[in-house]
């Protein structure tokens, strides 16, 4: 019984200060923050210690509660819990110029995140597979290698992917979370995967091709809204690689600007432009409008960032030419969700960022004022622009009671992102007016909802 005791994993629960009982609750509070449920308590702890392994995603929650407690990374091979099956290095942060390879890719990338691979769990975001991503997508050559095996894809199966995206994003919408995006992870695993190696260069397997592709972007989305940013890379890339084949350059577009999206938001402004610009390239007039617009809404987005205002006011007003043009028939099924009102909270953002609360405050009023039931992400959002926004008018009383109403609605949240957003507001409140009694009354509440 003794050569099957886990010594390392006894030896780092020391350094870290952790009992069977605290490393449970670290690991529940690991996965609590990726918007998920874990059954573990001290007696799965003390498994662990005989030589038992964490199942699934679990192992996963482990790396991240020794990594955080310890402050420097840990693998599950430091902590005796076995080896992470083998991924391949940057899988799927390169363009596969083959379809068929493409496939293989994706099988790999939905493998690999259903069983909590730490790559995909808490990986980096990489800066430099997006140059290498873009420069493919623009000058790489790309070729349909897939030769239809078994049965043919039909209009049904186009039919089912579409309708099962449709319940996710909605799914997403409401109530976000780690949960939910792995229901997609494993519709995407178990069915839409086999059906991309009966692929025929057709109609319909081109349409079959662009609802994969949508399905990437929108895990892609969900795990960037679960704060893991290489998982997000990974299925941008691939909604970019699979939109491609299926001849959609608009939808790759549209991907490419989810991820400048993304590297705003991780404070990269100049990746951002890259992407937006990169995206704007590939649109021709042929193509829906809708996806030149969001990229030039990103562009601003950048401009904004790095304090350029002659820049971003340009950009921002060729996104509202360009969506001024749009009909609600050219909207294409993938962009209904956009409105003015999504183009308002992006420009205010963008004034805000620029410290200008006079233009800022009108577009995210608009926002504010849109807001209906089920739509946790965007109260929380326009509420964190709103406290922005005040502040910057020096109105500490209006910053901390917007600030206020977003920690009430962040809770039961499962959108880590826009938690996110709430906590930078709320620390920049403290650096600026620590001593004010309204800013501390709102860490006291923030501290207290919390801890609940």
């Amino acid at each position: 019984m003794g050569a099957e005791m886990n010594h390392q994993l006894r030896r780092l629960m020391t350094d870290a200060g952790f009992s069977n009982k605290s490393l449970a609750r670290a690991v529940q509070a690991a996965a609590a923050r990726r918007g998920r449920q874990v059954g573990t308590d001290h007696t799965r702890v003390a498994g662990w210690l005989r030589g038992t392994t964490p199942r699934g995603e679990t192992a996963g929650f482990v790396v991240d509660a020794f990594t955080a407690r310890l402050g420097t990374p840990v693998t599950l091979a430091d902590l005796g819990l076995g080896q992470a099956a083998e991924m391949r290095p940057h899988l799927g942060l390169i363009y596969e110029s083959s379809l068929t390879q493409a496939v293989r890719t994706l099988a790999e990338i939905t493998q690999h995140d259903s069983s909590g691979h730490p790559e995909i769990v808490s990986g980096e975001y990489s800066s430099d597979a997006l140059n290498a991503l873009c420069l493919d997508w623009l000058f790489g050559g790309s070729r349909v290698d897939t030769v239809g095996r078994q049965r043919p894809i039909r209009e049904i199966d186009v039919t089912e992917i579409q309708m099962m995206t449709a319940t996710f994003d909605t799914l997403d919408r409401t109530f976000s979370g780690e949960h939910h995006r792995q229901l997609a992870v494993s519709y995407l695993k178990d069915v839409v995967v086999p059906k991309l190696s009966e692929y025929s260069e057709d109609a319909i397997g081109r349409r079959f091709l662009r609802a994969t592709a949508v399905l990437c972007e929108l895990i892609g989305w969900m795990a960037y809204d679960t704060l893991r940013h290489s998982a997000a890379q990974r299925y941008f890339a691939q909604a970019v690689r699979f939109a491609q084949a299926s001849g959609d350059e608009g939808y790759a577009a549209y991907a490419i600007s989810s991820m400048a999206d993304q590297a705003i938001f991780l404070g990269r402004p100049r990746h951002a432009l890259r992407l937006a610009n990169v995206a704007q390239s590939r649109i021709g007039a042929h193509v829906p409008s809708l996806a030149l617009a969001e990229a030039h809404v990103f562009e601003a987005r950048a401009h904004a960032l790095m304090g350029d205002r002659s820049a971003c006011e340009k950009a921002l007003g060729i996104a509202e030419e360009t969506f001024d043009r749009l009909s609600p028939t050219d909207l294409p099924v993938w962009g209904q969700n956009w409105s003015h009102v999504v183009l308002a909270s992006h420009a205010g953002t963008c004034w805000t960022d620029l410290g200008d609360a006079a233009q800022a405050a009108p577009q995210i009023d608009a926002l504010w004022s849109s807001i209906a039931d089920g739509q946790p992400r965007r109260r929380v959002y326009s509420a964190v622009q709103l406290s922005r926004i005040a502040l910057v008018r020096n109105d500490i009383e209006e910053a901390t009671h917007y600030a206020s109403i977003a920690v009430e609605a962040s809770p039961d949240m499962g959108s880590l992102r826009s938690v996110e957003h709430l906590d930078r507001q709320i620390e920049h409140l403290l650096a600026t007016n620590r001593t004010h009694p309204l800013v501390q009354s709102l860490a006291a509440k923030v501290v207290e909802l919390r801890a609940e």
